[in-house]
């Protein structure tokens, strides 16, 4: 699983819960703060992979990367799902729009 959200506190309570609450359901998660790493870091992949987005950066990331035969499949985390819901209807591999981690559980 790739996780791209630009205000990743790697040491914060609340990460570090989102991380533990993950690893219930993948045991590895490649957490990114920069869309271009991100965007690499997939380019370079070999498995099928599912991504978590900020919803402040899935508009800027999908394109980026929906093509890209590894993305299995892209999951957009954001405190107004309904401000995206629209605009994910063009891609595909987007799954869910999400207001947190543990309904992605």
């Amino acid at each position: 699983m790739v996780w791209i959200d630009e205000t990743i506190d790697e040491n914060s309570m609340d990460h570090q819960n989102s991380l533990k609450n993950l690893q219930k359901t993948v045991q590895i998660i490649e957490a990114f703060q920069e869309c271009h790493n991100c965007v690499e870091y997939l380019s370079k992949q070999e498995r099928k992979v599912f991504v978590i987005i900020s919803g402040k950066l899935s508009q800027t990331v999908v394109p980026d990367i929906h093509d890209n035969a590894q993305v299995f499949s892209i999951y957009i985390f954001c405190r107004k799902p309904e401000k995206y819901e629209e605009w994910a209807k063009e891609w595909s591999k987007i799954s869910k729009i999400l207001p947190n981690i543990v309904k992605f559980i």
